[in-house]
């Protein structure tokens, strides 16, 4: 069986602990010279730092008459260390880590307020299947190398159930507004297929872009 590559996209959603931050990674990469694998490698060193923080951390059913938001602060402080790999100065990666996880938790907010939460028996059929999806992809060095940096397979596979946690919601959030997007628009199936991929058809990113914009001006944000 030919094995399947894995493209940026799928990365976001295989062995990453924060959804979207490898795109990020691809878009820095363009402009800045980055050792890829060494990128990957102490990437996984600064989640084995935050593995002891994720499992404290909140999950709390949001109020739909609270307007304010809680951002984790040790999830901020994770994002600044992502961003400053990229040989970009500390200020920068202080605003693009918090316009991320500001973004990331009003998701989490908007997922969880429209009836979208994930069950232990889905969190660890989804953390199954991407193991299986790993083993098959021909060019998985990078999750590799980031599984390498954290010093312990089993320990990454926990740490990453933790994340997922927040992460599914969203992901099943982000599926239903594309499917929602879709319709309105009068986009057909066969539109949005295009051999394997699924392709982002009536700019959807654009418009998902924009709606996580929005919930920056909807919401207020306190880090802590």
């Amino acid at each position: 069986m030919k094995k399947k590559k894995i493209a940026a996209l799928g990365l976001v959603v295989l062995s990453v602990c924060m959804a979207g931050l490898i795109a990020n990674f691809n878009k820095v990469k363009s402009a800045q010279p980055v050792d890829e694998m060494a990128f990957f490698e102490q990437w996984g060193a600064v989640l084995k730092d935050d593995s002891d923080d994720i499992k404290t951390e909140p999950y709390a059913l949001p109020n739909p008459d609270e307007n304010t938001i809680i951002v984790p602060k040790s999830e901020v402080d994770k994002a600044i260390e992502f961003y400053k790999l990229q040989a970009i100065t500390d200020a920068e990666a202080k605003v693009k880590a918090e316009e991320y996880t500001k973004k990331r938790n009003a998701l989490y907010h908007e997922a969880v307020l429209n009836g979208f939460d994930v069950t232990d028996s889905e969190l660890n059929d989804f953390l199954e299947n991407q193991k299986k999806f790993l083993a098959e992809a021909e060019n998985s060095a990078q999750a590799n190398a980031m599984i390498d940096g954290f010093g312990d397979e089993d320990a990454y596979w926990e740490y990453e159930w933790y994340v997922y946690k927040k992460n599914l919601p969203i992901m099943k959030y982000r599926e239903f507004l594309q499917e929602q997007y879709y319709q309105e628009n009068n986009i057909s199936a066969d539109k949005k297929i295009e051999g394997d991929t699924l392709i982002l058809g009536g700019n959807f990113d654009d418009y998902y872009e924009a709606y996580q914009q929005s919930l920056l001006n909807k919401y207020t944000f306190e880090i802590q």
